[in-house]
């Protein structure tokens, strides 16, 4: 499982994906690499579909997380809506 979630980006790569937030990217999957803007620790991964669907696992918290919803090419969630998601999540349960 580490081996999954260790980032295997940098340089120029790793500084394209991170448009997409404080994330580097596995093997199939994003990890989050800073925590300083999210709610959910370093090392918390998932993946964001292309049509809208959001999925987190966090190890630390045993805490896994799935929404889904069909707004193809609307970047809006990946910026707003999925972060907001998670932080409510953490926030709710008090972490």
């Amino acid at each position: 499982m580490k081996a999954m979630v260790r980032n295997r980006l940098a340089g120029k790569p790793l500084e394209d994906f991170r448009a997409c937030g404080k994330v580097g990217y596995g093997l199939g999957v994003r990890t989050l690499l800073d925590a300083s803007c999210s709610r959910s620790p370093v090392g918390e991964y998932g993946c964001d579909g292309a049509a809208g669907a959001y999925a987190l696992a966090d190890r630390d918290h045993h805490l896994c997380v799935f929404y889904a919803q069909e707004i193809l090419g609307q970047i809006k969630a990946y910026e707003e809506i999925h972060p907001r998601i998670r932080d409510l999540v953490y926030e709710g349960l008090g972490l």
